[in-house]
């Protein structure tokens, strides 16, 4: 059930799944098994749904965090608030330090080049009218649910404002995966509730669904009006074969998995001529890529290469072949 509303209020979830499987949309199931875990008290079930909020994305770490917060408005045993807090803390670390390293924009660490340059451009740029608009229109479509137990609103309310401090416009973006984890944390009332209590939720849900069926459309007239180019994206990932290593850029990033080595082009480790295929998206531009005008250019360069071959272009989106490893 939790799941089948998920979606349902989350229809642009469904744009992730266009170009084949992404792994955000686990984010759903492990969320249910993690909060059915800690209402019922079942602490190894549990930790194994935070192991695996831990596995599919970093972000997701605040989830056990805000559990940990409630364990303690709880009352509970040590473990309950200690445990997650500690591992949240220890993966984060392993993350910013052991990880991320490797995923740099030239010299300097990714997520610099994401946020403001001071808590000062952090809190000016929050309290921006668009941002407000976000924060504002976030917490009128969400809040209702939280009315059965108000300290469930940590949750969408945490994800709400950690988003809200982005200058990027596309981690707000309906489109993308980014703010399906504020829907699906704000439905975690439905997993909690009793009979009686849902029937109180029957309004706000109903309304909220109403609110989603109007993203339908454009999803629906997105499918239909590129359904052949997605096809043929489709065919050109599964054309690349599984032994071999790919550089990819592009909203299918994701789908591409499954290969020997697999790199995002803006964190690629290597040099071009290190790698089997390139597929890159021209129009996949993200804001804070500070490379991005040069896109175009890095692409045309490619395309007359001798080393490189165009196997086939879609659109916007095109896959080359290094023929200096296909000799």
């Amino acid at each position: 059930l939790f799941f089948i509303i998920g979606v349902i209020c989350t229809p642009y979830l469904l744009s992730g799944v266009f170009y084949g499987f992404h792994p955000d949309i686990l984010i759903i199931p492990e969320t249910g098994l993690i909060l059915y875990a800690f209402t019922k008290r079942k602490y190894l079930s549990f930790i194994t749904g935070m192991l695996l909020i831990f596995l599919t994305k970093e972000v997701f770490i605040l989830i056990p965090v805000i559990f940990s917060i409630i364990a303690l408005i709880e009352k509970r045993e040590w473990k309950w608030s200690v445990i997650p807090f500690l591992s949240s803390v220890g993966y984060a670390l392993l993350y910013w330090y052991l990880i991320s390293p490797t995923l740099r924009i030239g010299n300097s660490h990714v997520f610099q080049n994401l946020l403001p340059q001071s808590a000062g451009g952090i809190l000016q740029h929050m309290v921006s009218p668009g941002i407000l608009i976000f924060i504002v229109n976030s917490l009128l479509l969400y809040l209702p649910l939280q009315t059965i137990s108000l300290r469930y609103s940590i949750f969408p309310v945490a994800y709400i404002l950690f988003y809200s401090i982005f200058p990027d416009n596309s981690f707000r973006d309906p489109w993308r995966h980014y703010v399906l984890i504020i829907g699906t944390v704000s439905l975690f009332p439905i997993i909690i509730a009793d009979i009686s209590r849902i029937k109180k939720l029957t309004i706000p849900v109903f309304l909220i669904m109403v609110y989603a069926y109007f993203q339908w459309v454009p999803i629906a007239e997105f499918q239909n009006r590129r359904s052949d180019e997605i096809h043929k994206v489709r065919s050109l990932i599964s054309s690349i074969p599984t032994n071999k290593s790919v550089v990819a850029h592009g909203p299918f990033m994701a789908f591409v998995a499954g290969r020997t080595l697999i790199a995002n082009w803006i964190y690629r480790p290597k040099t071009w001529s290190e790698y089997d295929y390139l597929l890159f998206d021209r129009s996949f531009l993200p804001e804070w890529w500070q490379e991005r005008e040069n896109l175009n250019k890095t692409i045309d360069s490619l395309t007359i290469s001798d080393q490189w071959n165009v196997i086939s272009s879609v659109k916007s989106t095109i896959l080359l072949q290094n023929l200096k490893n296909f000799k």
